[in-house]
């Protein structure tokens, strides 16, 4: 609709459409930027040029303009389609069926999946593979237990995080996107220099952040499950780093060649890094800063764990920060606790 406001034309459209009208009129010279746009309860006024009211007049006739609008409110409708929480890595979402689903039998099951699946590849195109757990994350190589159900039959993926691209097959290898705020923490207060070891580093993205980020540290990269190890030693090569050193097998094996000689130990193995703290004070010299990963019933409780290691180790450490990372089950969160070992 087209009308007369402040002396000059204006195109009235309901709010909810305006951004995608505006820049249809921005990109095609429609707008007169002589007057400011005005507004009232539900419309938006976008002033036009005497000149241009013929074209917009031609458009709106046409349905050019319509569309545009159709096309916005399609947009939002989709955007409306409910989904349950996915993690995604790469090109792979992996999602959790809906509680309400739980008595289902196995193939009603799969079936509510496969249509889950259908809809999240729909509406995210950067989405290949979708799959749904079947488990949780099982054994000492942290497998995923989870049934693709739409899209490719193939969980290779290339997962990109802070710059950094990192190959995985996610059938093979662990890998959390829910840790990418603490990558991005510790990334930010490592100091370049120091000596950083990371167990349990999986395909490498706590090791190769760092490692990129802080080209004057050495970041060795310690793991235990081939296929992880395959591909942590891949994306070293893919992210052109020459200060990652990995290393295979155990992570008690770090201890007889590289005892205190830890700047920054990072424990991102939650549900038995407690049995691997000797380890860490085994690693640590004077001044290391540890971030241990725990599942626990509290953040207290996971303080607790880490004093007590120390003490059995006859260490004496300070807790610098301590948090809540994310909730495992309704009795369970995850802690990450930071402490510097002191002497």
């Amino acid at each position: 609709m087209i009308r007369s406001e402040l002396m000059a034309r204006a195109v009235k459209i309901k709010k909810q459409n305006a951004e995608k009208v505006r820049r249809f009129l921005v990109k095609n010279g429609l707008i007169d930027f002589g007057y400011l746009p005005s507004s009232s309860k539900d419309f938006i006024f976008f002033p036009i040029s005497d000149e241009k009211s013929v074209k917009i007049r031609q458009l709106i006739k046409s349905g050019e303009i319509e569309a545009i609008v159709n096309k916005k409110l399609k947009e939002q409708d989709r955007e409306r389609v409910s989904l349950p929480p996915f993690d995604i890595i790469g090109g792979v979402a992996i999602f959790e069926l809906p509680k309400e689903y739980k008595d289902k039998t196995d193939s009603e099951k799969e079936k509510i999946a496969k249509e889950i699946g259908k809809k999240i590849l729909a509406h995210h195109k950067n989405i290949t593979t979708a799959a749904f757990k079947t488990g949780g994350i099982k054994g000492p190589y942290r497998i995923r237990s989870f049934k693709i159900v739409s899209g490719k039959k193939s969980a290779f993926t290339l997962h990109k995080e802070m710059g950094c691209r990192f190959l995985i097959d996610v059938s093979k290898a662990y890998y959390s996107p829910r840790l990418s705020f603490e990558r991005k923490r510790i990334n930010s207060i490592s100091k370049d220099g120091e000596n950083v070891f990371v167990p349990f580093a999986g395909v490498g993205p706590f090791a190769i952040i760092i490692a990129k980020y802080h080209p004057n540290s050495t970041v060795y990269a310690n793991e235990l499950n081939p296929e992880a190890y395959k591909y942590l030693k891949e994306n070293i090569k893919l992210n052109k780093l020459s200060n990652v050193i990995p290393i295979p097998g155990d992570a008690r094996g770090l201890v007889e060649k590289y005892r205190r000689k830890a700047d920054r130990i990072i424990m991102p193995l939650p549900m038995s890094a407690d049995e691997f703290l000797d380890v860490a004070f085994a690693l640590a010299r004077k001044n290391c800063v540890v971030h241990f990963y725990f599942f626990a019933f509290s953040v207290k409780d996971a303080e607790e764990i880490v004093k007590q290691a120390a003490k059995k180790e006859k260490r004496k450490v300070k807790i610098l920060f301590s948090r809540a990372v994310r909730a495992y089950s309704p009795e369970i969160l995850e802690a990450v606790i930071d402490f510097k070992v002191i002497d």
